[in-house]
């Protein structure tokens, strides 16, 4: 069945993918792995699917689940990958999903870890070496410990998906192009992963022997910075160059989306005021949104360490484009709503009562970044139609009346308290 959607449509629905078992616990890691599986088979065998991406993407690798307590009951998800094939268009596509809400190691390892950095030369290893223009490139400690996650995944063969890939691309009988995909914390290791799979070529280790993987690209949305100025610049520099194996760059973001405008200083000024067209400042507050604008505040001061001498040193690559978001008034309703049943301000005792419209202002902008993160995407890029029907197996197979939108709704009160 031929796809009726573009092929970049294709990447992104397949990049969802990626989220298969995210906002859900399982009793353990194997539970998890098979409910992954399971999910992405399924929906790569359903008919609405096929009509729109095609019904020829098949698995190289994976998927592939890391839970760092795999253990633990409930078990979640902190890191999946996986390959795929689409023989009639001789594309690969490798989605790397992204932060688990349900995941403190996401947030806290690979998130949040981005005061201090590990140099690319150390990264490639292997006795690889930058051009000297781009000596201080490196990553955030957070994109690092991600990267090498990925690295390190094996499926049920025992393989990694270097070693799949590798093996693959030697079968090709016409060069492809492998497309990595990511959004949010997937939106900074793709375009990682992308470039550390380029630059390893040029080692004796090489993966892609043969050059049969001609194009390498990067298909990244809603990215916070993986990495300082010099990294920004060498992506710059190494998707300018024209080569016998290409590197392409492209990373998309929401106007709207708070996550994306970390960690560069200039970006990260923008987010205290970012929806100050609809949600009002309170009169008289000085500063206007007080408490978001310390979070932004202390997100800054994350970035800084000793080896940078305090400064901030984080820059987005080129290129970085904006796509115009919408402010949901529906979101906004309901959180509205939620909170006036919740009768806020007459259930404070006298002095907390002073904060409740800031509360009310804290809850509100939670709400809008949840759903400009997520769901606003799906607009954005045109794949609505996929992710409905992603949304409707994966809920059949945990037999649970509740979308993702609800999910991430109740998150999100929970995280303030009113769950």
């Amino acid at each position: 069945m031929k796809a009726t959607y573009s092929s970049e449509q294709e990447i992104y629905s397949l990049c969802a993918l990626a989220s298969a078992s995210f906002t859900n616990s399982f009793n353990d890691l194997s539970d998890l792995q098979s409910f992954t599986t399971t999910v992405v088979n399924d929906v790569l065998q359903d008919g609405t699917v096929q009509g729109l991406i095609g019904s020829d993407w098949e698995l190289v690798w994976g998927p592939v689940v890391f839970s760092q307590k795999p253990n633990n009951s409930p078990t979640v998800a902190d890191n999946t990958m996986m390959l795929l094939y689409s023989p009639s268009q001789n594309l690969l596509v490798l989605p790397i999903a992204g932060t688990n809400l349900y995941s403190s190691y996401d947030w806290l390892q690979e998130d949040l870890q981005v005061g201090s950095f590990v140099k690319w030369n150390k990264v490639v290893g292997g006795g690889f070496h930058i051009n000297i223009l781009y000596e201080e490139a490196a990553i955030s400690e957070g994109t690092y410990t991600g990267l090498q996650v990925l690295l390190a995944m094996k499926d049920s063969g025992g393989q990694t998906m270097v070693e799949a890939l590798s093996k693959f691309a030697a079968t090709l009988t016409t060069p492809a192009t492998l497309a990595v995909t990511g959004h949010s914390l997937g939106g900074a290791l793709s375009p990682t992963m992308a470039l550390y799979l380029f630059d390893s070529q040029k080692l004796s280790t090489d993966w892609n022997a043969n050059q049969n993987i001609n194009v390498i690209a990067v298909y990244a949305t809603a990215g916070p910075t993986p990495g300082n100025r010099s990294f920004a610049d060498y992506i710059t520099h190494t998707a300018g160059l024209s080569d016998t194996v290409t590197y392409a760059y492209s990373s998309q973001y929401n106007s709207l989306d708070v996550i994306p405008q970390a960690w560069e200083s200039g970006t990260l000024d923008k987010v205290p005021g970012i929806y100050e067209s609809n949600i009002n400042v309170i009169s008289g507050s000085n500063p206007s949104e007080a408490i978001v604008g310390t979070l932004a505040t202390i997100a800054f001061l994350k970035t800084l360490s000793k080896s940078t001498l305090y400064t901030n040193v984080y820059k987005q690559a080129s290129v970085w484009t904006e796509m115009t978001g919408t402010f949901s008034t529906d979101v906004d309703d309901q959180v509205t709503k939620k909170l006036k049943l919740a009768e806020i301000e007459f259930v404070l005792p006298k002095t907390l009562k002073t904060y409740a419209a800031y509360f009310i202002n804290f809850v509100r902008f939670m709400a809008q970044m949840g759903f400009q993160h997520t769901e606003a995407y799906d607009t954005l890029l045109n794949i609505t139609g996929f992710v409905s029907a992603f949304n409707t197996i994966k809920s059949g197979l945990l037999k649970s009346d509740q979308t993702p939108e609800q999910l991430r709704e109740a998150a999100v009160s929970r995280i303030v308290g009113l769950d």
